[in-house]
């Protein structure tokens, strides 16, 4: 079977690890303009937002800073000898500068 780039690109960013199966995952993804803003689908509400394991400090303080104004939980990605896993005990960022 073979795909296009985009094609190619749509299937990696839209699946998702085996192991991650039972998560209810959405992913809304623009190919069409970058950093823009999407209308959410009717009856669809974020529930909680992850910053990857590779995010930036920077980008993961304006995350954790959207997480807070929308008043959804906010997680992180870690890299453990095990692997990938989620951590639910993010730093305190209070402590840290937010850039808005």
């Amino acid at each position: 079977m073979l795909f296009s780039p985009h094609q190619a690109l749509g299937k990696f960013t839209a699946t998702k690890s085996v192991d991650w199966s039972y998560e209810q995952e959405l992913r809304l993804i623009n190919f069409e303009a970058k950093a823009t803003s999407i209308d959410m689908p009717k009856g669809l509400k974020i529930k909680k937002l992850i910053a990857g394991h590779k995010m930036s400090v920077e980008h993961k303080q304006r995350l954790k800073y959207v997480a807070e104004t929308l008043r959804v939980k906010y997680d992180e990605m870690t890299i453990t000898r095990e692997g990938l896993t989620l951590s639910s005990s993010v730093p305190d960022w209070k402590s840290l500068p937010i850039k808005k």
